[in-house]
């Protein structure tokens, strides 16, 4: 009898994520941004700008910014396809920076090139959603991510 109250459970969890990854549902919903803290993947994320660092700047961490963090428990393929999309731009572009979210660079260039992860982009995402939202100016490249990228995740 659990086995199947945990079925039913799973089953309404599944419905509920088609309902709210649908955009013309997320509106509905009241969603409370709140300083943004959370950075998984090494606490790592691609900048194009030197001087960019992930700072908690505003109440970032809501709609979007929190669905992209979570995107990946309801639809893990569509993620990983955008993900490795943005992983095969970043490769293209001249000079992306790797840093940590202290703004210390790691690596850039092809160095940078190497060792992007799936969780450094997933971070990369969040920054540039977080740009957005406290009105800061995108570089080429993060306009480019955004309308590749991340503004497939929205619909």
């Amino acid at each position: 009898m659990q086995k199947q109250s945990i079925s039913k459970e799973f089953r309404r969890m599944q419905l509920l994520a088609g309902l709210i990854t649908e955009s013309q549902y997320l509106n509905e919903f009241s969603f409370y941004n709140s300083p943004d803290e959370d950075t998984p993947g090494n606490k790592q994320f691609v900048a194009f700008k030197e001087d960019d660092k992930y700072n908690v700047q505003g109440n970032t961490h809501g709609e979007l910014s929190h669905a992209i963090k979570h995107f990946g428990e309801f639809n893990p393929n569509a993620l990983n396809s955008e993900l490795n999309g943005a992983i095969n731009y970043i490769k293209t572009v001249s000079n992306p920076i790797l840093k940590n979210i202290n703004g210390s660079d790691i690596a850039s260039g092809d160095n940078a090139k190497k060792q992007l992860t799936p969780n450094a982009i997933l971070n990369t995402f969040d920054f540039i959603n977080d740009k957005i939202a406290n009105n800061q100016e995108l570089t080429p490249e993060e306009n480019e991510i955004k309308s590749k990228f991340l503004d497939k995740l929205k619909t």
